[in-house]
């Protein structure tokens, strides 16, 4: 069995290089750094022994040229597992580099490590040795039938050149402070541009309009350090896209394993909007209707996750944690999802809560999730209150401006059970009669199934009547930051 040449994959090319360089006092890094990168092209070309083996999912390896040659025959199980490997909607395929080299390098003990690519050591006539350690790591969208070892070969070479012009412009500045090193630490990562595009297909395969960017930033810098926002300043400017929003935050970077491994991530795609109820005609809201949801991913959190017995007081804290995964997804923090004990920690922290509060199974309000958001991720919140359920629909204006402006899920706490308002459709002159709310419910305790799910009515558009008329209850708007 071969794997199919027509097949559109993305191919994912990994490995490293090496490169040596001895400095003199009086050389430029400029001229450092072009000679570095000529050397180890001239090697790519010349010199080095290159092998590519494609890697699939069970970790077993086969030569490119055998993977993708209608000659070689390659087990069924081998084929399974590599069309199992899928990313964006495309077949990934992993593809290793080997590289077999020489290398001229002492093993003398003075040879320090500068993590993460250097090796230097300072001679008696002051030149400067260095050893250099290249990370490759490429994306492309491309048919089978032309991953062929010539191509990976020239693919290797423009991914060079990339790293390349990117260490020019830090020995010139155009990234902000003048580098005084030879080289920076950087790493290649990738970025999927296409929620950006406004030329999308009607198509529902996504993978029609993919736009996938691979650009290389530092590394062992704070994402609010001058350099990172010089970097991601000129990548804004460069495809013409806003700074509203990250987008080229390490945290943005397509990931090829899921942050989260037992949650379910829902965006605007999952749930559809709703039915008309009551002026507009049978079918969908009309034209002239209003309907807003959450803009981007987020996880859906629920009782019993990942073996937390909380089923009757873990609610809020679950609906937190959805909220903070929408910060996640979307690129502004790379905290991982706080939990139930740390949540309780941080309230008495602050000063919020006694002592006795954490490791207890007491409630949360909204009003303590604004705190906990406020105090890990700098996150602001606004809040409506209101004392009937009854009148959350005369704030459904509010809501929708909420989700238009900032696009993060909304905790609602109360004298009652908590939940989170993914989105909210209504018609604008019948809007008691139309409104309906996307409930995101966390008491759910079933699998992580969106079939049954949605049988559950446990995320499902509700109407006005799902809020009681003699509770109160406390929505809290977690405000979108203006960074990028």
């Amino acid at each position: 069995m071969v794997v199919p040449k027509e097949m559109r994959c993305l191919l994912h090319l990994t490995g490293c290089l090496k490169e040596s360089h001895f400095n003199t006092p009086d050389e430029s890094t400029e001229t450092a750094v072009n000679e570095i990168f000529d050397s180890l092209n001239s090697k790519i070309n010349e010199k080095l022994d290159l092998n590519f083996f494609v890697r699939n999912a069970s970790g077993d390896r086969c030569l490119v040229s055998q993977c993708f040659n209608s000659v070689q025959k390659l087990s069924e199980e081998f084929i399974d597992t590599l069309k199992s490997q899928v990313l964006l909607g495309l077949p990934l395929i992993e593809v290793d580099v080997a590289i077999r080299f020489i290398s001229q390098i002492s093993n003398d003990d003075e040879i320090k490590l500068q993590a993460p690519v250097l090796t230097e050591k300072v001679t008696p006539d002051q030149t400067t040795f260095h050893q250099f350690e290249f990370p490759i790591d490429m994306l492309e969208i491309l048919s089978c039938e032309a991953i062929t070892a010539d191509k990976l070969k020239q693919m290797l070479i423009t991914h060079v050149e990339m790293q390349r012009n990117f260490q020019l412009q830090f020995q010139n500045g155009q990234t902000g402070k003048k580098s005084e090193d030879v080289l920076v630490p950087v790493y290649p990562y990738h970025f999927d541009l296409s929620p950006m595009q406004s030329n999308k297909t009607s198509s529902d395969d996504k993978s029609l309009y993919l736009r996938i960017v691979t650009e290389i930033l530092p590394v062992k810098v704070k994402e609010s350090d001058q350099l990172a926002l010089k970097v991601r300043e000129n990548l804004h400017e460069m495809y013409g896209i806003e700074k509203n929003r990250p987008v080229f935050r390490k945290q943005n970077a397509i990931k090829f394993k899921p942050i989260f491994s037992t949650q379910l991530i829902f965006d605007e795609s999952t749930t559809p909007p709703p039915k008309a109820t009551a002026t507009s005609t049978v079918g969908n809201y009309q034209a002239d209707s209003v309907c807003e949801t959450v803009k981007g991913k987020y996880a859906y959190f629920h009782y019993l996750q990942e073996g937390m017995s909380d089923s009757g007081w873990g609610c809020a804290y679950r609906s937190l944690q959805t909220v903070w995964s929408w910060f996640l997804l979307q690129g502004y923090t790379d905290k991982p999802v706080i939990t139930h004990k740390e949540i309780q920690q941080t309230l008495h922290k602050i000063g919020d809560k006694p002592a006795s509060f954490v490791g207890s199974s007491q409630w949360i309000g909204s009003f303590e999730v604004s705190y906990v958001l406020d105090h890990h991720l700098d996150i602001t919140s606004a809040f409506i209150n209101v004392q009937s359920g009854d009148q959350i629909v005369s704030n459904a204006q509010r809501i929708a401006s909420h989700f238009k402006n900032h696009g993060t899920p909304i905790m609602v706490g109360g004298g009652v059970l908590a939940h989170t308002i993914c989105g909210i459709c209504y018609e604008e002159d019948a809007i008691e009669s139309t409104v309906k709310y996307l409930i995101l419910d966390p008491h759910y305790t079933g699998a992580e199934e969106l079939k049954n799910i949605k049988k559950k009515q446990v995320y499902a558009w509700k109407p006005q009547s799902f809020w009681k008329s003699d509770s109160f209850y406390n929505l809290c708007l977690p405000q979108k930051p203006n960074i990028f």
